[in-house]
């Protein structure tokens, strides 16, 4: 039997502490693919919220004022991507690929995101417990900034520049895998703004339709926002994945 042309996963994952530590926070996402003939098209969303009553004395004890100020927002991250590959050359290894994404995360200083790319894609390894593959492509992409952080006439900036994508796949058994992503940003128009991200998981099947997803994101900016802002940003989840299709 052939597999379904397309896939669907949802999945969603958050933690939460209370007593000496109040806190939690919610991840979600959904992810799709269809392909057919020479067509593949691709979606994804996902989505990130956290609270927590805050050390607002730095004491490292969170006392009754600090309670009583109840939760305030440390965590608020909205992203999506589509994305259509035209497979070409027959052996399915090879496709040019147009995508447009859109990003918001308050806590960076990113107001609004949408970006674009066309690039390449080049399976080098395919077979079935390893994938190696390599992306080339140009990307453009549109950031609003929010304007308490930054002078109000830099609140917004425009990128241009050439995207390099390294993936890696590793299937170590019919219930455990790992993926990697490495990505490198060069923005043309400015030179030093270069862009470093990495994305990793690894996924271990429950059940036919059930499994769990580790995943770490690192996104590291050689030009941050602002001086108020770190270079490298981390984010670590832990959610159930369900497959749908």
């Amino acid at each position: 039997k052939p597999p379904p042309p397309g896939k669907l996963t949802a999945q969603v994952g958050g933690a939460h502490a209370a007593g000496n530590t109040e806190m939690f926070s919610v991840n979600a996402g959904v992810n799709g693919s269809y392909e057919k003939n020479s067509n593949k098209f691709i979606g994804q969303a996902g989505a990130l919220f956290g609270m927590a009553v805050s050390d607002a004395n730095g004491d490292g004890v969170l006392d009754d004022a600090e309670r009583d100020a109840g939760y305030v927002q440390n965590a608020q991250r909205v992203n999506a991507l589509v994305r259509y590959d035209r497979l070409i050359g027959g052996d399915g290894k090879n496709s040019f690929f147009v995508a447009a994404g859109y990003l918001h995360d308050r806590f960076t200083g990113i107001r609004h995101r949408p970006d674009q790319e066309l690039g390449y894609h080049r399976d080098f390894v395919k077979n079935d417990t390893f994938t190696f593959a390599g992306e080339l492509g140009l990307a453009a992409a549109e950031e609003f900034y929010y304007a308490d952080i930054v002078a109000p006439e830099d609140d917004f900036k425009f990128i241009f520049g050439a995207h390099l994508k390294l993936i890696f796949n590793v299937k170590f058994n019919d219930k455990v895998n790992f993926t990697d992503t490495i990505s490198i940003f060069e923005n043309f128009l400015d030179v030093p703004d270069l862009r470093i991200g990495n994305v990793a998981a690894f996924n271990a099947s429950i059940s036919q339709r059930f499994s769990v997803s580790l995943g770490h994101t690192l996104a590291w900016r050689n030009v941050p926002i602002s001086e108020a802002y770190q270079r490298l940003d981390s984010t670590t989840t832990v959610a159930l994945v369900v497959s749908i299709l």
